[in-house]
């Protein structure tokens, strides 16, 4: 009798690491999946980020040419950081230059601003096909990097 009496407990127990298991594994899973795709997230400013600030670098170079040469440069400079995150095609991103092709930047603003922007979403967005970042972002929400440098 004393035997049965110690089984007693365990078997009114028999479905609770199951039933806890259930409850917990899809909070588990959904932050996995989180860390994962903010982190691609942030891998993809940094690239953005990155091809904002060579496009800018070379932009402010000494013996940088104005006009389709030079200008052609910065877009394949951009083309090549943004490959690495899988946007292949000028469609699939925006290059913004301010002072738009000025060869000699004026005197009271010497300085060289250029912005790319990457959606995030969309057939060529950024974001990895999960649908964890859609639950925080909004569907037009872009990637962008901004970079101000002074001409030499």
């Amino acid at each position: 009798m004393q035997r049965r009496r110690s089984l007693l407990p365990w078997r009114r127990r028999s479905g609770t690491s199951t039933v806890e298991l259930a409850i917990i594994a899809p909070v588990l899973f959904l932050t996995l999946f989180a860390i994962i795709e903010f982190g691609y997230l942030f891998f993809c400013r940094a690239k953005v980020q990155e091809a904002a600030s060579e496009a800018c670098r070379l932009a402010i170079s000494p013996g940088f040419e104005v006009g389709s040469p030079g200008e052609a440069d910065i877009i394949e400079m951009i083309e090549t950081i943004l490959a690495q995150i899988g946007v292949d095609e000028a469609s699939d991103y925006t290059y913004t230059r301010d002072p738009a092709f000025q060869s000699d930047p004026p005197e009271d603003d010497p300085n060289e601003v250029i912005t790319v922007s990457v959606p995030l979403f969309g057939t060529h967005g950024v974001a990895l096909p999960g649908y964890v970042l859609q639950i925080f972002f909004p569907a037009d929400a872009t990637v962008s990097g901004t970079v101000t440098m002074r001409h030499g």
